[in-house]
């Protein structure tokens, strides 16, 4: 039963959505007379949230009511969130609802904070734009989920890309242009440039009505440089990741009324396509403003200023204008054209020939080098014999843009490869010889050094930056292993990271110290902050020694992800350090499930079968390990232990003269830190092995080149 203080509560908003709703629907029931009494037996004051009187005491003239949006269908989805049909219970009409789309699993949280940002910049934008070609917000609040949502107008009818098949005539598709050029020139004006027309964001409503929508990509003149935008929509400069700059959208204006009129537009109207479609911006018009009025022309006197029209076609435009002047000058024109005419006919067959020719190779797709290269031969005779023609010259920008696309691309994936390598290499070989050096020249390559002042970090902004972030941590890592000084620069490029698990790592991964052979990471909170987020917990896991910490944490990772690599191989080298062989063999074995040709866990295996003096399985743990990374001095050494003791005396002496000459198991029995290889130093002595007189030193496990 709806009481004064369930509607006080439900007019301040203070009600869940499903209690409101339920008010809501209550309210609709009741006579008009009910109502008043029911509203004014409430004594309802506005929350003071937000209806505060203004600080002169004056009261306010308006309150609005509380908003209650019923989501139903989705409608579609944009470059930051999804769009749903809505109800608006308060006002009774269809709306369109877009939220943010939530965080995917595999998307990086640096990544899902640029898309926030850019949602909630969208709604801020769409809503400063009060113009007909902009769909208007209704309001601006939360989902279900507390996801940044906001209503705007429900848009009928269907995008402009339903249209391009129909053929449009000349002067509707000049019609939609102008309309879509004076919602973008308004936008301009505004300091705004949408930086992501195409047909799809062009609304043609059921009475006709053109709407520019989804500005999730927008932002304000001159800011923003990145990479953004609809390949084969944006302009070549966008392609480069220029700052945003009101000639982007002049140029996919072009687009749109070159796709309307089928590649196939009116003298005046093409003229306008070439100049939106300059490839350098200074040859554009200036905003969407300028398209307008030139295509307004062109309606009016049917020709553009575009055109640069001569004398001769403005005495044309005159005389269609005046029937009298017309009759008067058409002897003239007859003889004059009987004089020229013929030659100008033969010059503009072979230019309409070329237009037609680079046509065909604009709409080509090319996908590699080899096509590029293909078209570029074609268009090469073009140019010679047409040097001035914008179509051609537009081709070959069009064809340089791609190979630099495509260009950018292989690097890309060249470098995502490479980091792949590098990372599988420590999972499955440890260290090796050249890991220091071929990361920092992965690194180096990717330019994630190259820190300019005013300019993002490289570790963020780049494509691959979470990988990146990854190697960055394995070179200091490498580079402490083996001996060799930290580089200065990483905790440096990881401090500029605003994921705050990130930075941490970056200050443990710099207070780390080298503790025989494995890294110990300083505790207090930067460890704490890197352990809470699993990407940078699991870093942590494959970068230090298995303290009692780093084991808490492995054993709550495994709680998601029970065959998890990393957190298997160091709650199995915890246990190989207090000799629990049982649970070291359990988790070794899991290990290798994930990775069947690791050292790691062979080497936990190799440790249990020492203790227990199976000498054939130390030979089958150790070779399998050898053969991960023939180089490991661990490796080496249970080989040779278990080559002696299964008689094989030569082959155990050859396989351990260069382990014993290094001085380094001489160290391991002169300094009991309890590391496991100081059973291996007494095992190989145990078993007649050598160890020499060579002077007791401690040597990375792998030597370095």
């Amino acid at each position: 039963m709806i009481d004064a203080e369930r509607i006080r509560a439900y007019l301040d908003g203070r009600l869940e959505p499903g209690e409101a709703e339920v008010v809501a629907r209550e309210l609709d029931t009741l006579p008009e007379a009910e109502l008043e009494r029911l509203f004014a037996a409430s004594g309802h004051r506005p929350a003071a949230s937000s209806q505060r009187p203004a600080a002169t005491g004056q009261q306010p003239t308006f309150t609005p009511a509380p908003r209650a949006f019923h989501e139903g269908a989705a409608l579609g989805s944009g470059a930051t969130g999804a769009v749903s049909s809505a109800e608006d219970r308060l006002l009774g009409r269809a709306v369109a609802l877009k939220k943010l789309r939530p965080r995917g699993a595999d998307e990086p949280l640096d990544a899902f904070l640029v898309r926030a940002a850019a949602f909630r910049r969208e709604a801020a934008l769409t809503a400063s734009l009060e113009h007909p070609g902009v769909v208007p917000v209704h309001d601006v609040g939360s989902g279900a989920l507390g996801e940044p949502a906001f209503a705007m107008k429900r848009l009928d009818g269907r995008a402009l890309a339903g249209l391009l098949g129909e053929g449009l005539p000349p002067a509707r598709a000049a019609d939609i242009a102008i309309r879509v050029a004076d919602a973008l020139g308004f936008a301009h004006a505004s300091g705004v440039v949408h930086r992501d027309l195409k047909p799809d964001h062009v609304w043609i409503g059921l009475h006709g009505e053109v709407t520019v929508i989804d500005w999730g990509l927008a932002a304000r003149c001159g800011e923003d440089p990145r990479r953004c935008g609809t390949l084969g929509w944006m302009s070549p400069e966008q392609e480069t990741g220029a700052s945003a700059d009101p000639r982007m959208d002049v140029w996919a204006i072009g687009g749109l009324l070159d796709a309307m009129l089928g590649h196939r537009a009116p003298r005046g109207l093409a003229a306008v396509v070439r100049r939106c479609r300059a490839p350098q911006p200074g040859d554009r018009y200036g905003d969407g403003a300028a398209v307008a009025a030139d295509l307004r022309r062109w309606l009016e006197l049917g020709l553009s200023q575009a055109e640069q029209p001569g004398a001769l076609v403005r005495l044309w435009t005159a005389l269609r204008r005046s029937p009298g002047l017309a009759a008067s000058a058409v002897l003239g024109l007859v003889l004059g054209a009987l004089a020229v005419g013929l030659p100008l006919a033969r010059g503009q067959a072979r230019l309409e020939t070329a237009r037609a020719a680079v046509a065909e190779l604009a709409s080509a797709t090319p996908t590699d080098t080899g096509s590029i290269a293909a078209l570029r031969r074609r268009l090469a005779p073009i140019l010679a014999e047409h040097p001035r023609l914008p179509e051609a010259a537009l081709a070959a920008a069009r064809l340089d843009a791609a190979a630099r696309v495509l260009e950018d691309a292989t690097r890309q994936r060249l470098l995502a490869d490479t980091l792949d390598a590098l990372d599988r290499s420590w999972r499955v070989r440890g260290p090796w010889p050249e890991e220091p050096a071929q990361l920092a020249a992965a690194l180096e390559l990717a330019g994630v050094f190259a820190m300019r002042p005013g300019q993002p970090c490289p570790a963020e902004s780049h494509p691959e930056a979470a990988r990146l972030r990854r190697a960055l941590i394995q070179l200091q890592r490498a580079r402490l292993g083996a001996g060799q000084q930290p580089e200065p620069r990483i905790p440096a490029v990881l401090a500029m990271c605003r994921d705050p698990a990130w930075s941490a790592l970056g200050r443990v991964i710099a207070g780390a110290v080298l503790l025989t052979h494995d890294l110990a990471a300083p505790p207090g909170a930067d460890l704490e902050a890197a352990l809470a987020m699993p990407a940078t917990a699991e870093l942590v896991l494959a970068t230090f020694g298995p303290d009692a910490r780093l084991v808490e944490a492995a054993r709550g990772l495994l709680a998601a992800d029970p065959g998890a690599f990393w957190p298997r191989i160091c709650l199995a080298r915890a246990a190989v350090r207090r000799a629990d062989w049982a649970e070291a063999r359990l988790h070794a074995l899991i290990a290798l499930g994930r990775e069947s040709a690791s050292l790691w866990p062979r080497l936990v295996l190799g440790y249990a079968a020492l203790a227990t003096e199976d000498w054939g399985a130390l030979l089958a743990e150790s070779t399998f390990a050898a053969a991960a990374n023939p180089d490991h001095l661990e490796a080496g050494t249970m080989q040779a232990i278990a080559l002696a003791r299964l008689g094989r005396r030569e082959d155990a002496a050859a396989r351990f003269a260069a382990i014993a000459a290094a001085g380094h198991l001489r160290w391991h029995q002169a300094h009991r830190d309890g590391h496991p290889m100081e059973a291996l130093a007494d095992a190989a002595e145990a078993a007649g092995l050598a160890l020499g007189d060579a002077v007791p030193r401690l040597t990375p496990l792998v030597p370095v080149r």
